[in-house]
């Protein structure tokens, strides 16, 4: 962090497992991914950290490394002051790796150790943004307390940040995440020659498949009522997709029922459903758990304001935030 309050970023890079064959996240694939490709990545993010100022002579080792590999071979870089280090919800196997490798740096270079929760760094990215762009930056700083929609292929959560540390859940799914169901409809969904090769985030597939020229308001009405959002919408084919928790105003999510009805209209209109008919399912099968979501927060909003607390923004993170027909809604 430098004086003036901005963050910088002096290494970024990832790399992603091939899943393709399992139409998925496989764990022992991902587990064997983490395990091989952890170690070169800490090594090259060695070289980009900020030069030490400190002699060889001034006791190196407690506040420098010296880069053995690399470009920068021979090169002393100062210490990080702490290791970060995602402790979880996840893959347990997967964050085992990394745990396990930043404790061996935390001991190592003899600095502290912090386990940083998954969600919880979903809702304060857009802060870390905009300490990245510098305090004067306008865009992406939400402030205390603001509302975070969490959608993602594990989870799906809303919640209700007051403070670095104070966050409130006000609603969970029951079931499966809105992302698992995503890429589960869009299993059923899609033809099949768009499901083969590397891609296995099927959501976003799917996204493509029933928005092929998408326009800046997807055609998308907002329902103006409770009756009108629980309604089922019978398309030209005669079909409709039921409304989670149409009998219910509770604060939750569920997704499952939605999937499987999906799938047994898929397999119900196999011989008859043509393209067209496929992308009103996947339009359709998106507006409905996209509504169910938005509603929840139409709630939450409502609610907190009757309680006198306001909120200054709503925070939408995840893989599935970047879903524009979403961020529509």
């Amino acid at each position: 962090m430098a004086n003036d309050g901005r963050a910088a970023l002096h290494f970024h890079d990832k790399i992603t497992a091939d899943n393709s064959a399992f139409a998925g996240i496989h764990p022992a694939t991902a587990v064997e991914s983490h395990q091989r490709s952890l170690p070169g990545l800490v090594a090259r993010s060695l070289e980009s950290l900020p030069a030490s100022s400190v002699k060889p002579t001034e006791a190196p080792s407690a506040v420098a490394i010296e880069v053995q590999t690399g470009r920068t071979q021979g090169f002393r870089k100062r210490k990080p002051d702490f290791i970060s280090v995602t402790r979880g919800p996840g893959i347990s196997a997967c964050l085992a790796t990394g745990l396990d490798f930043a404790k061996g740096l935390a001991v190592a270079w003899q600095i502290p150790l912090v386990g940083v929760h998954h969600m919880q760094a979903h809702a304060l990215t857009p802060r870390l943004c905009n300490a990245l762009d510098g305090p004067k930056a306008e865009r992406a700083q939400p402030h205390f307390p603001f509302l975070t929609l969490l959608v993602s292929g594990g989870h799906t959560l809303l919640v209700h940040s007051q403070d670095l540390c104070d966050h409130a859940i006000l609603a969970d799914t029951t079931d499966i995440a809105i992302g698992d169901a995503l890429d589960k409809m869009a299993r059923s969904i899609l033809p099949r020659g768009m499901l083969d090769g590397q891609e296995i985030m099927y959501g976003r597939v799917l996204e493509r498949f029933a928005f092929k020229e998408a326009a800046e308001d997807y055609g998308y009405v907002a329902p103006l009522s409770r009756a009108k959002e629980i309604m089922q919408n019978i398309t030209q084919w005669g079909w409709a997709l039921p409304v989670p928790l149409a009998q219910s105003k509770k604060m939750q999510f569920t997704f499952s029922g939605l999937e499987t009805a999906v799938k047994r209209l898929c397999e119900q209109r196999a011989k008859h459903k043509g393209d067209a008919e496929r992308a009103e399912i996947a339009r359709e099968s998106m507006r409905v758990a996209f509504e169910h979501l938005a509603m929840r927060v139409a709630w939450a909003l409502h609610d907190l304001r009757a309680k006198g607390q306001e909120v200054s923004a709503l925070v939408m993170s995840g893989g599935v935030a970047s879903n524009g027909f979403l961020r529509v809604m």
